[in-house]
């Protein structure tokens, strides 16, 4: 790491300098090589595409069941034995109803006293879930259930099934596909605070961090304007999971660049804080500059990806472009690199 990247996660873990907000992080070990099998593979990898196979699906919970899983005042009409979730497609009663009925079939057959053995989850049942969820308290659920597939020796449903090599069979369902599908959702869910708490306690969820999920981890606190003590803890997390630090990834060090510009306007003059935080700011301004020294200019794409990262750096660097101009500051790099990414018009 250079000197840059040491000083900035000095300033932004420094005790004292900035609000902090305590979250267990626990580090990630490193990945196996390739075709080394899985120590936490447990799930069964038959047959994905089938969350619950036929004739073993719980019937629908009637209307008027007291204790239903999500309150719905909608009756559903979908099939009691999904196969292949098509979320586009589904009325917001069937959505609800997949959901329900998965639950419903997962939560038996996992924990340390699973009341049901077989047939086991599949590991498309997770992804599928979180594709399903449209409330926050639907990802609290599926986190919970998350929880709990955990606590069941780590998702064996009670008991591992070996194979001759002599290890667990099955398939991780909290692969990191899930794991950037879950914070997308978070945010999109206006939740990203939930998600935090998520990344913050690996030993509890098991859900990986990739740079995917952390841009869109810190997109979602910036966006919802959620204190910046959660921003600093957000930073913190990539380190934990070995990820390079936030200052050197373009789009995260953007984010961060915005979280600490919004968090200037609101420190009093004068303070400790302050101090801390115009110190924050000048070297993440710095550390946009070298990354954007070695960035080509962004132009228009047709990947969704792609776009989401264009329209977040098109109005952070507008940002930044405004701070610099009512402080004096060199800009004329930061527009140029606009320039050519279409951001401005080009600067005479």
């Amino acid at each position: 790491m250079n000197a840059l990247g040491r000083s900035s996660i000095r300033i932004l873990l420094r005790p004292g300098a900035l609000p902090s907000r305590h979250i267990h992080a626990t580090p990630i070990a490193l990945k196996k090589k390739k075709g080394q099998a899985l120590d936490d593979d447990f799930f069964n990898d038959e047959l994905v595409e089938d969350l619950i196979p036929s004739g073993v699906a719980p019937s629908p919970p009637p209307a008027a069941s007291p204790t239903p899983i999500v309150a719905s005042t909608s009756t559903s009409t979908s099939p009691a034995t999904p196969t292949k979730v098509e979320t586009r497609h589904l009325s917001p009663a069937a959505r609800l109803h997949k959901f329900n009925v998965l639950v419903q079939f997962v939560r038996p057959r996992i924990g340390r006293t699973p009341k049901k053995r077989s047939p086991l989850v599949r590991k498309s049942a997770f992804p599928q879930l979180i594709q399903l969820a449209t409330t926050p308290a639907q990802i609290h659920t599926i986190t919970e259930l998350m929880a709990i597939w955990k606590e069941g020796k780590l998702g064996t449903q009670g008991k591992a099934r070996i194979g001759p090599d002599g290890q667990p069979k099955g398939a991780n369902p909290f692969t990191e596909p899930t794991s950037e599908l879950f914070a997308r959702r978070c945010e999109e869910l206006k939740i990203p605070e939930h998600a935090l708490t998520v990344y913050g306690s690996f030993a509890t969820y098991s859900l990986p961090l990739t740079l995917p999920a952390g841009r869109s981890l810190l997109h979602g606190l910036v966006a919802a304007e959620r204190p910046f003590a959660d921003i600093v803890t957000a930073t913190a997390l990539y380190p934990s999971y070995g990820l390079a630090p936030v200052q050197e990834d373009l789009t995260s060090c953007a984010l961060v660049l915005s979280a600490s510009l919004r968090h200037l306007k609101t420190t009093e003059e004068g303070s400790k804080a302050r101090k801390n935080i115009e110190l924050l700011v000048n070297e993440l301004v710095a550390a946009l500059q070298a990354r954007l020294t070695k960035t080509p200019p962004m132009p228009e794409s047709r990947s969704v990806q792609e776009k989401t990262v264009r329209t977040w750096l098109k109005g952070i660097t507008r940002e930044l472009d405004e701070f610099l101009r009512t402080t004096d500051g060199s800009r004329k790099w930061l527009q140029r690199w606009m320039a050519k990414s279409r951001f401005l018009p080009t600067p005479n």
